[in-house]
């Protein structure tokens, strides 16, 4: 019994002082981990490598002070060896993700026995990474032929560049989308072999598919449920879906029936799927499953969003009535009232003597009667029959319009360059009154207005392409939007029929924004975003100045240059007017002809739900090239906090201005508050 005591003992010795040699002491669990460093990286800089390991170095004194005593701060982190050999492993399969095979890791540490600390030391040799080469397909022997030309084509990989899981994984995708809208609803991607010769560093890939059959659609099924079912005919969602027996089946199709129907607000919930069950040889019916509301609803609302730059809050109500008349069409009366910019404006002095007069409201009044038809010309074209009145409300004018709008969406292919299509045609009154400067008009003795009446016939069409990977929070890609129209063309060219001159100005316009992504680390928590918006309007014939300024460009705002309030960036027009024998000169907020504004952000989320932005907005409005200037270009920089929902982001931004056109003082010799314009959006700036 002693002897087997004494042999324990010896065991347990053995296992300490090997416990000790590993971790260079007993207690490393005890001992902080204050740094970790990479070295011998040259192909992927130390922050992206901090992100594929797990261990983590020691919070701020200060956090685990807080920690200490609160549930507030951060607790310390330890070494853990068994962390490292996770490590380790990690880096490893990152660097073969990317290429380099023949990478190898190694890790020492750094002890401080007298602050009981640790430094993690991660030492590479990442050697040469190999570049892609041939990719052999296997498994289509079932696939029609110029289909299979197209697979190969979309797995040829540039010989030229390293190899890439993700890139590979990327063309993996868009074969198995391929198939999945061919008829190939069983396809299944099986497996990568990956032979690395290490002679010529390149990789050859293998890639195995099981296709299975190709499938052709039997039938449609209709399963709708709800209130409002009875009053939908089965006839009609089946011509809203557009897929027909023997088509062959397309996932893409399906969503974009899936789409269709969503649109025309009939359903709550609907799904276009194949019943798999249901299958009978080389045949699939597709199943349309979804609950019908109520054909009437009448509903209030509450307004929240960024009109024109500014936040907006306000309210109202609609009446919808669906299944308008049959075919789908919605038909849908509206009226809503708001105050723009309220975050700079007194409410409470507003509710204690609301007066439409009042020159220091910033609102608008809308009334809207609105048909939507989910089909147009026999096509899947989305059109939108429209009539409103407008009341527009800011500091120095007054605008109402009212007219009536044609909309016509265009149904664009998922993965094409052009994902947005909209043709208009806007056929509006707009009347404008202008409050002249305070103090002039004292002078004259008198508070008069300016006011001017146009009609516009306006024809239009607004071309998107979005290729972002998120749109509430895009870490990559793109988004292109250009926007044309042409303003009183159609009339003149009627005037030129009869003997009437035609006395309203023509003119055109043009508008261009695009902005992207890039993520800056792998977990894409860390995004660098820029934006560069230009536009253009030139009247071709007729008084330049004519033109209504709703139909102008203005600057400043939360989605604009943050260092000022919405529209506060605008060229003056200088106005005459005559009263009792005295001429009278005010300066007016016209709008401008040429807008030239751009960002750059840095936005950091580092929680699920909270992020962080760092911003720099540029830009103004001028009238016309002639009156470009580089001195006049203003500039603002500030910081921004984000809350991100499933629904929007909210944001908040605190801009300054940091370069001011029309104040040339050093940005440290202004007042603090002076110098900032707090803004409150929803979505990111763009």
């Amino acid at each position: 019994m002693k002897i087997a005591l004494k042999i324990i003992l010896i065991l347990l010795v053995i296992i300490e002082i090997h416990g000790q040699k590993e971790d260079t002491t007993s207690n490393h669990g005890k001992y902080e981990l204050v740094d970790i460093k990479f070295e011998g990286n040259r192909a992927f800089s130390s922050s992206t490598l901090f992100d594929v390991i797990s261990s983590k170095t020691t919070p701020w004194w200060v956090w685990k002070f807080l920690n200490s005593f609160t549930s507030l701060g951060q607790a310390p982190v330890y070494y853990d060896s068994s962390n490292t050999k996770n490590d380790l492993r990690s880096i490893e399969a990152f660097y073969n993700n990317y290429g380099y095979f023949e990478a190898k890791v190694r890790h020492r540490i750094e002890v401080n026995e007298e602050e009981k600390e640790i430094a993690l030391i991660f030492e590479l040799e990442e050697n040469d990474p190999s570049l892609f080469n041939h990719v052999e397909l296997h498994g289509l022997s079932k696939v029609h032929i110029p289909l299979v030309h197209e697979l190969n084509m979309a797995l040829t990989m540039d010989k030229t560049k390293i190899y890439n899981e993700d890139v590979l994984k990327e063309s993996i995708n868009g074969v198995m989308i391929s198939l999945g809208n061919n008829g190939y609803l069983t396809a299944r991607f099986d497996s990568t072999v990956i032979v690395r010769d290490t002679i010529v560093n390149v990789a050859l890939m293998d890639i195995y598919f099981n296709v299975g059959r190709r499938y052709q659609v039997s039938e449609v099924m209709i399963d709708k449920r709800g209130p409002g079912a009875e009053y939908v005919e089965d006839d009609m969602l089946k011509r809203i879906v557009g897929i027909k027996e023997y088509d062959y089946y397309s996932v893409e199709r399906n969503r974009q029936s899936q789409v269709r129907l969503f649109r025309t607000g009939l359903f709550s919930n609907v799904t276009v799927a194949p019943s798999v069950a249901d299958t009978f040889g080389s045949f699939v019916p597709l199943k349309i499953s979804g609950n019908i509301g109520m054909m009437n609803e009448l509903a209030p609302e509450i307004v929240v969003n960024n009109q024109q730059n500014a936040f907006t809050l306000g309210g109202g109500g609609s009446y919808i009535r669906k299944n308008f008349f049959g075919g789908a069409r919605k038909f849908q009366l509206t009226g809503l009232a708001g105050v723009k910019d309220i975050f700079n404006t007194n409410v409470w002095t507003i509710l204690k003597r609301f007066t439409v007069n009042d020159t220091t409201l910033q609102g608008y009044l809308e009334a809207r009667m609105k048909i939507e038809q989910p089909y147009v010309f026999n096509r899947p074209i989305f059109g939108i029959l429209e009539s409103y009145f407008k009341v527009e409300k800011d500091i120095i004018s007054d605008r109402k319009s009212y007219g009536g709008k044609l909309s016509l969406e265009y149904e664009m292919p998922r993965y094409t360059f052009i994902t947005g299509l909209t043709t208009y045609y806007n056929l509006e009154v707009v009347d404008e009154k202008y409050y002249l400067h305070k103090i002039l008009s004292e002078l004259s003795g008198g508070n008069f207005t300016l006011q001017y009446q146009n009609t516009l016939s306006t024809l239009g069409a607004d071309v998107k392409s979005s290729k972002t990977d998120d749109p509430l929070f895009p870490t990559s890609g793109y988004n292109l939007s250009f926007m044309v129209e042409e303003t009183n063309g159609i009339p003149y060219l009627l005037s030129k029929l009869g003997t009437a001159e035609y006395a309203e100005a023509s003119f055109y316009k043009g508008l261009v924004t695009y902005a992207n992504y890039y993520s800056l680390n792998k977990k894409r928590s860390s995004i660098f975003a820029q934006k560069i918006k230009l536009g253009f309007l030139q009247a071709y014939r007729g008084d330049q100045m004519a033109i209504p300024t709703t139909r102008k460009f203005y600057s400043g705002g939360s989605n604009s240059i943050r260092g000022w309030r919405s529209q506060e960036l605008s060229p003056v027009q200088l106005v005459q007017s005559i009263r009792d024998s005295l001429l009278n000169i005010s300066l007016v907020s016209s709008g401008g002809t040429l807008l030239i504004e751009g960002s750059t952000e840095y936005r950091w989320r580092f929680l699920e739900n909270a992020g962080l932005s760092i911003f720099a907005d540029y830009g103004n409005v001028f009238n016309g090239v002639g009156d470009f200037a580089i001195e006049q270009i203003a500039v603002a920089a500030g910081l921004g906090f984000r809350y991100y929902t499933q629904i929007a982001p909210f944001r908040i931004d605190f801009g300054f201005k940091v370069i001011d056109p029309n104040d040339r003082r050093s940005f440290l010799k202004k007042p603090f508050f002076s110098l900032m314009e707090f803004h409150f959006g929803i979505g990111e700036a763009f």
